[in-house]
């Protein structure tokens, strides 16, 4: 997977996980819940690859001052 592919799979990963933000308690969707979207919408996608898609999707996202 090139860095396009990967960076393109983090923000819709990202968008995801705002769209099912849990707006009473304002809680980002579980590992594993964020694991089966990555899994599901990529199906074919490599174990590492998707473990790295995860893991740079659940960092903090960095807040303009």
């Amino acid at each position: 997977m090139d860095i396009d592919q990967f960076q393109n799979k983090v923000v819709e990963t990202r968008n995801w996980m705002a769209d099912n933000l849990d707006r009473s308690t304002l809680k980002f969707p579980s590992d594993d819940d964020v694991w089966a979207f990555i899994t599901t919408k990529w199906p074919r996608i490599l174990t590492d690859d998707a473990e790295k898609v995860l893991g740079e999707a659940m960092k903090n996202v960095p807040m303009a001052s």
